[in-house]
Order: C-alpha cells, then structure tokens, then sequence
C-alpha cells in the first residue's frame, strides 16, 4: 500500500510486494522520496501464513454453499407449508367446515387448554413433507 504525505512528493510505503522470480515473497515497508526509496524489507516463502488464509477462503467459501443450500431447503419447507395450507383451505370449503376445524382434524393444528397451535412443518403428514 502507497500513500503520499500531504503537502509533499514523498510516499510511504507499508507492506508493498517486491517482485521476485524465485518464489519467494519480498515485502517492503519504507518511504519513498524524490532522492529514491529508503526501506527495510522481509522475505520469506510464508507459508504458514499462506496455509492459513487458504483455509480461511475454503471455509468461507464452505459456509457460503452451506447458506444457499440452507436456504434453499428453507424455501421448500415454507412450499411444502403453503401446499399444505392450500389442501387444508380447499377440503374446509369442500366440506363446509370452518378451516380451523379441519386444521385440527388434519393434524395442522394443535389445540391445547389455553391455545391453538399451529404444527411445525416438521410434524407435518409424510404427504406435505418435501
């Protein structure tokens, strides 16, 4: 990274990457002026720390494929819900019964002593599961 000092023509330079045909990294930290650049300089194959953010970017790269594969197995969930919903609505107007007692027939709901509660799709019949 360069940067110039305000007011001036000089540049400092952090960690600035030297170009070596010998596999080796060289970086730089220093200042730049118009008589030439006066630095210190550390090499070294850096392995270690190259390892490191390898496995970093694999696992960054593992959790993103886990999120989308999260959400899509959500996404199917919430269809496999609303198809449910949909039967449960279609055979209430079938029948003439108000919705929430075929809910509680079909199993969609759960009546307890103080509520009525809606089953979690993983309680759903085998028929709505996806």
């Amino acid at each position: 990274m360069r940067f110039q000092i305000p007011g001036t023509t000089d540049h400092v330079r952090l960690f600035e990457r030297v170009n070596q045909p010998d596999g080796y990294d060289i970086f730089d930290v220093g200042l730049e002026t118009e008589r030439g650049i006066d630095s210190i300089a550390a090499g070294g194959s850096f392995a270690s720390a190259k390892s490191w953010v390898k496995s970093k970017n694999e696992a960054a790269v593992s959790k993103k494929e886990i999120d989308a594969k999260t959400k899509e197995a959500d996404k199917k969930r919430e269809a496999a819900w609303d198809a449910e919903l949909a039967r449960v609505a279609a055979l209430a107007d079938e029948e003439g019964r108000p919705f929430r007692e075929v809910a509680l027939r079909e199993g969609l709901m759960r009546h307890t002593s103080e509520s009525v509660e809606y089953t979690p799709v993983s309680d759903l019949p085998a028929c709505a599961k996806v």
